[in-house]
């Protein structure tokens, strides 16, 4: 059974994405095949996961995810963090990217060169997590080109609430069609908005918490992850001999289990 692609996305930054996407690749990893992409040429995701800076995997010979789109082969740039858990790492060069799918990409549409790529080792896995720089761009669209279903992530807040509504309507384009064209991946599902980073001290947190869940009542996940030390302090403790890892990622299971279950039912 082929794997199913997740996209981990928003089109605003701060908003636990990379956090999000890092936890979930491990949650999955301990019962499932997992490969985590990281299309971000900052490389928050691959630094998250390895604790070493992505300019490391450059010089060990791992292409990341440019290389590995234009090759349409990532299984030379991989990188194997435990049996289950593997981490496609990014580097700065993914920033050239639109660049290069003008001047060298031989295929005829642009927008599945990520896909195609993907096709390659999508029997090898059961999730393959994708994650994104928060922009509407050509990345971005490929990404969703290549998906099965997206996790709209969202921080109780003003401009992230407007930058959800923003990206469910890409998502939208995506799936029906810009106007004048053609849809690009008529099979897309969002599979649910998840509310992050909530503080419980914060009356407008919780304000905009309830507006999402009125807004988007049968989208949003039931579980609602909260902010904590010890989720934060995962960019330098890391998933590995990290012992509060138990406090960083439990609050996130009963997450995994609803996006699981929706995975079966789209």
């Amino acid at each position: 059974m082929s794997a199913t692609i997740i996209t981990m996305g928003n089109m605003k930054g701060g908003v636990a994405k990379t956090t999000t996407c890092s936890i979930t690749a491990y949650l999955l990893s301990e019962k499932y095949r997992c490969l985590v992409c990281d299309f971000d040429s900052q490389g928050n995701l691959t630094e998250m996961l390895t604790l070493k800076p992505i300019r490391e995997f450059r010089q060990q010979g791992l292409g990341g995810c440019l290389a590995a789109v234009q090759e349409g082969d990532p299984r030379p740039h991989i990188l194997r963090l435990n049996d289950n858990l593997h981490l496609l790492p990014a580097n700065e060069e993914m920033g050239l990217f639109s660049r290069w799918l003008h001047s060298d990409y031989s295929e005829q549409n642009t927008n599945y060169a990520i896909k195609n790529m993907l096709s390659v080792i999508k029997d090898n896995y059961d999730y393959i997590l994708l994650d994104t720089p928060p922009t509407l761009s050509e990345l971005a669209i490929n990404v969703l080109a290549a998906s099965d279903g997206v996790v709209v992530l969202y921080e109780t807040g003003q401009f992230c609430y407007s930058a959800v509504t923003s990206y469910l309507e890409t998502i939208e384009a995506v799936k029906t069609g810009y106007p004048g064209m053609a849809p690009i991946n008529p099979s897309l599902k969002t599979l649910g908005i998840l509310c992050s980073m909530l503080d419980l001290r914060r009356g407008d947190n919780k304000e905009f918490l309830a507006l999402a869940q009125q807004t988007y009542p049968n989208c949003c996940f039931s579980t609602v992850i909260t902010r904590k030390a010890a989720t934060g302090r995962l960019p330098f403790a890391g998933f590995f001999n990290n012992p509060e890892l138990t406090q960083a990622v439990d609050q996130f299971r009963p997450y995994i289990k609803e996006l699981i279950a929706r995975v079966k039912a789209s």
